[in-house]
């Protein structure tokens, strides 16, 4: 659609596969609470919610597809699971 926008995010310090994998995870969570009450959701708003997120193994990048309301989110998210671990001293 023409209302999504890609990103493409260089992950530094975590494997891509382990981002995208709670990234998804998370994803099916928040859309199974969206689902407990039908009523209260319209199916545009659920289209809206369809986040499309993919590693990139060889070279450590995540895929995120998602609508401009969401994108910046699930960048932040990302970015936030793929912090430097802490030093051990």
């Amino acid at each position: 659609s023409k209302n999504r926008r890609t990103e493409v995010i260089r992950l530094r310090n975590v494997p891509a596969t382990d981002v995208a994998t709670a990234l998804q995870a998370f994803l099916q969570q928040v859309t199974a609470l969206a689902q407990i009450d039908p009523e209260r959701i319209t199916a545009n708003q659920l289209l809206e919610q369809n986040i499309i997120v993919q590693a990139e193994a060889i070279s450590n990048n995540l895929l995120i597809s998602a609508t401009p309301r969401y994108i910046d989110d699930m960048v932040r998210i990302a970015m936030n699971l793929d912090r430097e671990p802490p030093q051990v001293m």
